[in-house]
C-alpha cells in the first residue's frame, strides 16, 4: 500500500543484500513499479551518500576486500559459526563437506526454492503469506546468512501461527523444501 515506503526500506535492506535476494522477483512479479523505482532510486542516493561521506574507497575496498573476506570466512573457516548458518551451504559445511560440494548443493536447492517461491506466489494472494514465501525461499537460496538473521522470517512465522489457519497440504509440501 506504500510504495515508496516499501521502496526505502528495501534500499535500506541493501546492507545486507543476501537478505533481499528474492524482493526484486515479488515485486516484478506484483507488478510493482513504483516500489522497485522508489527501491532503486534510495539505493542509488544512499550509495552516493556513503560515498560523499566516506569517499568512493569504502566502495571499492568492500567490493575488493569485504566481499573476499566474506569468501575466506565460507570456504576457510570452520567451528561455531558454521552452526549458525541455517543454510544448506553452512550445513554441508559443519557435516564436514568441501566448499565446493556445499555450493553445488545450496545452487541446486536455491533453484528449488526459487521455483518453488514462484508457483506460490502465483497461487497466493494473501499478503502475509506471501511475505513469509519470500522469506523461507530467501534462506533457502542464500548460502550466506546467520540466524540472528531470521528475524523477518520468526516474525512472520509467528503471525501466520497466531492466525490458526490451516495453509493447506500441497503449500505445506512446497514451504517444507
Amino acid at each position: 500500500r506504500r510504495p515508496v515506503l516499501a521502496g526505502l526500506a528495501f534500499a535500506c535492506l541493501t546492507i545486507k543484500p543476501q537478505l533481499g535476494l528474492l524482493i526484486p522477483v515479488l515485486l516484478l512479479f506484483d507488478r510493482n513499479w513504483r516500489a522497485i523505482l522508489s527501491a532503486t532510486v534510495f539505493t542509488v542516493a544512499l550509495v552516493a551518500l556513503s560515498a560523499a561521506l566516506f569517499g568512493a574507497e569504502s566502495w571499492s575496498g568492500y567490493l575488493t576486500k569485504t566481499l573476499a573476506y566474506q569468501r575466506s570466512v565460507m570456504t576457510d573457516w570452520d567451528g561455531i559459526f558454521l552452526r549458525m548458518m541455517p543454510t544448506v551451504f553452512g550445513s554441508l559445511r559443519t557435516l564436514g563437506f568441501s566448499p565446493s560440494a556445499a555450493m553445488q548443493a545450496q545452487v541446486l536447492v536455491a533453484l528449488l526454492a526459487v521455483s518453488a517461491v514462484l508457483w506460490l506466489l502465483y497461487q497466493e494472494r494473501d499478503v502475509l503469506r506471501r511475505t513469509f514465501t519470500v522469506t523461507c525461499g530467501t534462506f533457502m537460496s542464500t548460502p550466506y546468512a546467520f540466524n540472528y538473521d531470521m528475524g523477518s522470517l520468526c516474525v512472520c512465522a509467528a503471525l501466520l501461527a497466531s492466525r490458526g489457519e490451516d495453509v493447506g497440504r500441497r503449500r505445506l509440501a512446497v514451504l517444507s523444501i
